[in-house]
């Protein structure tokens, strides 16, 4: 009887993974096509995850489930981390491109899948996810800062600062729009996800020697309108030329009118050399000193 209405019980969003491990428990089955997999994996499905770490809990034969499932994407929908080195190494940037998005996915409630992505990241892997034109790596880094904020990442969320970090090192990263980069450190920052400012830290490092516009600078200050440990964390973070994100974010042209614009106070913002940018030394002076920014890389 629970399989006449399988088809619409994977299309529910959000399902808990207590209740999908349930289902899957009293007999749930469901082919899934590799196409349909790999399509809801970029549309960052909410629960495609959970689904399949259910049946993989449950040690359902992934033909019970899924038909014809390429070679590369197994590991990941049995909950493994493990990867033959030859398994990836002739991979299109297509078929990496694919795993990427189904291993971000399950990477939202499963650690096993947090490794798969990290592993994409080193050698021999790596020769493979380097390949990803810009296009592509655009569309997985707005999947993994998507899924970074899903309500069932709390077990994983340490993982994705790594993930995050890893895309924004790939060679295609240079030729994102200023503007797209900008768009994903704002989206990052003011997401729901655990550690979002370390998050949106990478992001703020491709930013690192662009020009911003006014109208980006604003955009980026506004992040300070919300919960006062933004500033703290932007002030601790170190940029590759030793200075704090707060400090390069108030170095950029336009941002002390931008601050006045939208009413920020040295309060707002905490971090002394940013504070001495935008409002003057006085009010520095006033704010104190603040520990030394940190590398996180």
């Amino acid at each position: 009887m629970i399989n006449k209405c399988s088809q619409q019980l994977l299309a529910i969003l959000g399902v808990p993974l207590a209740a999908a491990k349930a289902l899957v428990r009293a007999g749930l089955r469901v082919q899934i096509t590799s196409q349909q997999l790999v399509a809801r994996a970029y549309k960052g499905f909410e629960g495609l995850g959970v689904w399949l770490e259910a049946f993989s809990a449950a040690g359902v034969p992934l033909v019970a489930w899924t038909a014809e499932l390429p070679a590369e994407l197994r590991p990941v929908c049995r909950g493994s981390s493990a990867f033959s080195d030859q398994l990836v190494q002739d991979l299109t940037p297509a078929r990496t491109a694919d795993l990427l998005a189904v291993a971000l996915n399950v990477a939202a409630s499963s650690s096993s899948a947090v490794d798969s992505v990290r592993y994409m990241f080193r050698q021999p892997a790596y020769a493979a996810t380097a390949q990803l034109p810009a296009a592509v790596v655009e569309t997985l880094l707005r999947l993994a800062v998507q899924l970074h904020g899903s309500p069932s990442n709390k077990a994983t969320a340490a993982g994705w600062q790594d993930i995050i970090n890893g895309f924004c090192q790939l060679p295609a990263v240079a030729q994102l729009p200023t503007e797209t980069v900008v768009g994903l450190a704002q989206q990052a920052v003011l997401s729901a996800g655990d550690n979002s400012v370390l998050c949106a830290a990478p992001l703020f490092w491709v930013l690192v020697g662009r020009a911003l516009t006014a109208e980006q600078v604003k955009g980026l200050l506004t992040l300070l309108l919300g919960p006062p440990e933004t500033a703290l964390v932007c002030g601790l973070i170190s940029l590759p030329d030793g200075r704090s994100v707060m400090a390069w974010l108030a170095s950029q042209p336009g941002a002390a009118a931008a601050a006045a614009g939208l009413g920020l106070t040295a309060a707002d913002v905490q971090d002394p050399a940013a504070v001495a940018l935008l409002f003057g030394g006085q009010a520095a002076a006033a704010t104190g000193t603040a520990d030394d920014p940190i590398c996180i890389f």
